[in-house]
């Protein structure tokens, strides 16, 4: 038996994008811990932002297993402290010398207390405000889970370019017309982003912000 039926091309691009991630981890950072970690965590985003984007729900599981993925991160750190004075500040440094400039504490596990204060107060802050209309709670617990990944500053990245990203996609949207101002948009894919954004060019990101208001 065979099947000559057209492979719908959002498959194959799933499937490329999943294949570009086990790749270029490993090649960020080594081949390390934290590279299978990151791996996985991305390929849970992925997995996350499919199912928003057509459902409009992050499902629990997935936040649970980014929670889980982010706890097996600390218990490492933890039994394996970093010895370099850079990757104190959370054991895997996403903002270079940034991290130290910016960070709350050399301690990692009040970094990354931090970064779920902050992304929890953040996000849950604008689904109160909206009674859920700009944003779902799943955003929230999202957010939240990967204070336990990303810590204090690092997370900033993660909470503020999504924002800017959904921004560049849905204005021309809505000035075309194509949607409307009151539409609801999956938030999820937005986070997922800036997560990669983050992992892969958050010292870029945060470089070039410091450099167009010449504070390097």
């Amino acid at each position: 038996m065979s099947c000559k039926g057209a492979i719908p091309w959002q498959y194959a691009f799933v499937e490329l994008l999943a294949g570009l991630i086990a790749i270029a981890v490993p090649l960020k950072i080594g081949f390390t811990f934290f590279a299978f970690i990151w791996v996985f965590v991305l390929w849970t985003l992925l997995l996350m932002s499919i199912v928003d984007f057509r459902l409009k729900i992050i499902p629990n599981s997935l936040v649970v297993a980014i929670l889980f993925l982010g706890v097996v991160s600390l218990v490492y750190q933890y039994i394996y402290p970093p010895t370099s004075i850079v990757a104190i500040t959370e054991g895997l440094n996403l903002l270079g010398h940034y991290s130290l400039v910016l960070t709350a504490s050399f301690n990692f596990f009040v970094n990354h207390v931090v970064a779920v204060g902050a992304g929890i107060l953040l996000f849950g802050g604008i689904y109160l405000l909206t009674r859920g209309r700009a944003m779902g709670f799943g955003d929230v617990k999202l957010v939240g889970a990967l204070g336990f990944l990303i810590a204090w500053p690092d997370i900033l990245v993660v909470l503020v370019t999504p924002f800017l990203v959904g921004s560049l996609v849905g204005l021309p949207l809505i000035l075309s017309k194509k949607l409307k101002l009151k539409s609801s948009i999956p938030f999820g894919p937005f986070i997922a982003i800036g997560v990669l954004l983050t992992f892969f060019f958050g010292y870029d990101i945060v470089n070039a912000y410091f450099g167009i208001f010449n504070l390097i």
